[in-house]
C-alpha cells in the first residue's frame, strides 16, 4: 500500500493570480472496479487529519492551503489497484480548480505522480482522474 495525499484546490489557486476558482470544491475517491466510494473530503482542514495534510503537502513541495479555507485535501493508504477521483463544487458550484496525487512514502523522491491544469468546470461536466497504482520494487 502506499499513503497518497490528494488535494482538490479552488479557492486558493485566487491567492496565486487565477481568476473564477472553484469556492467550494469537494473530493470524492472512488475504487474504479467497485465504483465504491472510499473517502469524500469538503473543506480539508476541519479534520483531525489537517496537520498531517499540512505536513505532507509541505514536504511534497506543494503549495500550502490556508487555515480555513475550502479546498478539499485527503491522506490515504491504498493498495495497488485503479482508482477515480472526482472533484466537483458543493451544491453544483463552477470555477476553476485542480486535482493533484502525491506519493508521500517516497520521502527522498516526492513528486507528483498525476496532476491536471487547472480546468474550467461546466455545469453538466466533472472532471475525473483516474488514478492507477502498482507496486514498485
Amino acid at each position: 500500500s502506499r499513503r497518497m495525499l490528494i488535494r482538490g484546490a479552488g479557492p486558493t489557486l485566487a491567492n496565486l493570480g487565477v481568476p473564477g476558482v472553484l469556492a467550494d470544491p469537494v473530493l470524492t475517491l472512488s475504487a474504479q472496479s467497485t465504483g465504491q466510494v472510499l473517502r469524500t473530503n469538503d473543506n480539508w482542514g476541519t479534520g483531525d487529519e489537517a496537520p498531517i495534510i499540512a505536513s505532507a503537502a509541505s514536504a511534497a513541495g506543494a503549495f500550502p492551503f490556508p487555515a480555513g479555507s475550502r479546498d478539499a485535501a485527503m491522506i490515504v493508504m491504498l493498495p495497488p489497484g485503479a482508482y477515480t477521483v472526482q472533484l466537483a463544487g458543493v451544491g453544483g458550484g463552477t470555477g476553476v480548480g485542480i486535482v493533484e496525487v502525491y506519493d508521500v512514502d517516497r520521502r527522498h523522491t516526492l513528486r507528483v505522480c498525476l496532476g491536471l491544469s487547472p480546468l474550467k468546470w461546466a455545469r453538466h461536466l466533472t472532471p475525473l482522474l483516474r488514478l492507477q497504482l502498482h507496486e514498485s520494487g
